[in-house]
């Protein structure tokens, strides 16, 4: 029995099958299957019930589960206490963003933390923020940047960064009509459905009695703006996206003043884990009150200059 096989174990039950398994550990799944057989053959009893495509932990399983848990926890945390007596020179900071916190808000961050600490290598995964906790939960991720829901509950600890404003953006050829109006016969470019800020934006519509017709999903705001531009719907983005194109006339952003969208975005990370000295860095360069322990909140404020 060894990390890798734990590893994959863990995988395959959180997501329910050995091939998604294998995505999410980069392997083939031939290499995941033959994990599992070692691990059980070492074991004397099988761990994974396989259904179909699927798998479910046996008793023994979940057994093992839990444990694995505790043994790949301890890993980690072993190698957080062994960088922080290293320092902060040299390793790797893994970090989950959303689309726009990735394109919009952290590239200066990410500039000013490489020109701080040029030996740490920055790996960057950009996903809706359900799969950010998911993969901090899961120990895939140092730190995440996502948006947080209007309710409490996401099973990780928070500290707010800053509030972004989203509205709503038409094709350039919509004319002046009333926005409920335009709506009515213009297509709706949406974020995903089951993301936090499609959720925040269903919402608000809701509240101002607004009805629009999406004909496609997209998580790429800057892509979303293009086909905006290309007259092939309308969109609520983030104003920092809609700005540059409002400016030049590629796009019309009407006045509704009451349609109003906010999204929180906030830094993220496993209550109780012990962060390594990257992670740490990274989270003091977002804003000193930022870094996990605090219990204030503050502004995203990255030096430029750093």
């Amino acid at each position: 029995m060894d990390l890798e096989q734990l590893t994959t174990l863990l995988a395959a039950v959180e997501e329910g099958s050995l091939s998604a398994a294998a995505r999410r550990r980069h392997l083939t799944q031939p290499a995941v299957s033959l994990q599992m057989k070692a691990l059980e053959e070492e074991l004397g009893t099988r761990v994974l019930h396989r259904q179909g495509r699927g798998v479910t932990p046996t008793e023994a399983g979940d057994a093992l589960v839990a444990r694995a848990r505790e043994i790949l926890g301890a890993v980690h945390a072993a190698r957080a206490e062994v960088a922080a007596v290293a320092g902060v020179e040299r390793g790797t900071l893994r970090l989950g963003v959303t689309d726009a916190a990735a394109t919009e808000i952290l590239p200066l961050a990410f500039a000013a933390y490489h020109r701080r600490h040029p030996g740490i290598e920055l790996r960057v995964d950009v996903q809706p923020t359900a799969g950010v906790v998911a993969e901090l939960l899961a120990g895939r991720l140092d730190l995440g940047v996502g948006t947080l829901p209007e309710e409490d509950g996401l099973p990780v600890a928070v500290r707010f960064l800053q509030d972004e404003r989203l509205g709503f953006v038409l094709p350039p050829g919509s004319g002046r009509l009333p926005l409920a109006r335009v709506l009515e016969s213009t297509p709706f470019i949406a974020y995903p459905r089951d993301s936090t800020t499609r959720r925040l934006i269903d919402s608000e519509l809701r509240r101002a009695g607004l009805r629009v017709r999406p004909t496609m999903e997209i998580g790429r705001p800057d892509v979303m703006i293009r086909l905006v531009e290309a007259g092939l719907g309308a969109a609520v983005l983030p104003r920092s996206v809609t700005e540059a194109p409002a400016r030049s006339g590629s796009v019309r952003r009407p006045p509704f003043r009451r349609f109003a969208v906010v999204r929180r975005l906030g830094l993220l990370w496993p209550e109780g884990r012990t962060l390594e000295p990257a992670a740490r860095a990274f989270a003091a360069l977002l804003g000193p009150r930022t870094v996990p322990g605090s219990e204030r909140t503050a502004r995203l404020a990255v030096s430029v200059r750093a």
